[in-house]
């Protein structure tokens, strides 16, 4: 019994980890290596310096999400938080998160307030992942 049950478990994580897509698998990565102008053009689209090819918007988008780059994204918005905690709780796949956030910038607001803002900041983030449990904390 015990071992059924794992492997419903195991089978639902694994199902839960979305894959990549296959839509630009044909692209000749060696082509863009050996060519200065051609990587260059995906580096800046890819770090929001430059223009996008629909190749480049398509590798953009494919890019995971994970703990640090919320935590970066968080730290970015709220410097004086005295708290930011950030885990994946998908088993890796960057499917779900917690956050809680220890902030004076949320002093005065309500927590829908408080939690919009957060939304707000993580808005690129949101939209590539299944859920996100959100905490949100008043410091003096």
């Amino acid at each position: 019994m015990q071992i059924s049950i794992f492997f419903v478990l195991v089978i639902v994580g694994v199902s839960f980890c979305e894959k990549y897509s296959t839509k630009y698998d044909n692209i000749d990565l060696d082509e863009i290596l050996k060519s200065d102008r051609l990587l260059n053009n995906y580096i800046a689209c890819i770090m929001d310096r430059g223009s996008c090819t629909p190749d480049g918007k398509e590798l953009k988008a494919q890019e995971p999400v994970n703990e640090q780059k919320i935590l970066e994204k968080l730290r970015g918005r709220f410097p004086s938080a005295s708290s930011i905690h950030v885990e994946d709780t998908s088993g890796g796949c960057g499917a779900m998160f917690n956050v809680s956030i220890e902030t004076s910038d949320f002093k005065g607001l309500s927590i829908p307030k408080q939690h919009k803002i957060v939304y707000d900041a993580l808005k690129e983030e949101i939209s590539k992942i299944h859920g996100i449990h959100l905490q949100t904390i008043v410091s003096d």
